[in-house]
């Protein structure tokens, strides 16, 4: 018995991050592995990654949209490292422009992503967690989880969504040992914003709304270049997956805007977020 403890004791938790190619994803898959946990790593294009396999790293292939393909990553995960302690989901899309400059493919792609990659990755997981004694479960939401930004409708419909999912999956998980949790990040400086330009200057402009938009795109982009790097988040995500407090949120540079959407009048806090924004 005092072996089968020791050996439980010294066994290297094992995390499963989804997303971990860039930015965040890859920032928490180093802060763990620094701390001694081991890594699965999933994206998906695992030859594009930066980070390197070694025995408590290992890279697996996951369109977090395809449940085979979720299915099949844990399955090598647990495979690899025998168990699964705490998935962070991480994968996610942002593509910013009016709902007008936007498609509907565009919008079913962000909730896919976003909101039902997480879910089949939970749906992935619970089932081993379960027959484990526990678990924890991690969503990277945003600020933009409670509340929003010009530009970004279906973006923050997504993380609006993903944070209803988190709070009502931690009620039906907690009698297994399973903890929820959500980590809600402010603008960090991860590369993700000159994607979303990208993406935005491939799609033809409305307008009406051309004007609007550059302005507001301007402001965030000076946000942006201010903000610090993924590094902080990667440290909140971490604190999550360890902390012992019975807490569901964790913001991460976002607690006194949040503060202040919960404690502002609506209609007062909407005309600061114009303000500082541009957006007239």
């Amino acid at each position: 018995m005092l072996n089968r403890m020791s050996e439980v004791e010294t066994r290297a938790r094992t995390v499963l991050v989804t997303g971990a190619s860039r930015g965040i994803g890859e920032a928490t898959a180093r802060y763990f592995l620094d701390r001694g946990w081991s890594v699965a790593a999933a994206m998906r294009t695992p030859g594009a990654s930066h980070l390197a396999p070694s025995n408590r790293l290992r890279l697996y292939e996951m369109d977090v949209t395809s449940a085979p393909s979720v299915t099949a990553a844990v399955e090598a995960a647990i495979a690899d490292f025998g168990r699964i302690d705490v998935v962070v989901n991480n994968a996610g899309l942002c593509l910013v422009g009016a709902l007008e400059e936007m498609t509907e493919a565009d919008d079913r792609l962000i909730m896919d992503t976003n909101v039902l990659g997480a879910m089949r990755v939970s749906r992935a997981v619970l089932p081993h967690m379960r027959a484990c004694g526990g678990g924890r479960i991690i969503n990277v939401s945003s600020v933009c989880g409670q509340m929003t930004l010009p530009l970004y409708s279906a973006y923050c419909a997504s993380k609006w969504a993903l944070e209803g999912f988190a709070e009502s999956l931690a009620f039906e998980t907690r009698r297994s040992g399973i903890k929820v949790k959500i980590v809600q990040p402010a603008v960090h400086k991860t590369g993700s914003f000159a994607g979303q330009i990208a993406g935005r200057a491939a799609r033809t402009a409305h307008p009406d709304h051309a004007a609007f938009s550059d302005g507001v795109l301007q402001r965030m982009a000076a946000v942006e270049r201010s903000a610090p790097g993924p590094e902080a988040v990667a440290k909140a995500i971490h604190h999550a997956a360890t902390d012992r407090w019975p807490r569901l949120r964790y913001p991460v540079g976002s607690r006194g805007i949040l503060l202040a959407r919960r404690m502002m009048p609506s209609a007062l806090f909407v005309r600061v977020v114009r303000r500082i924004l541009n957006a007239w």
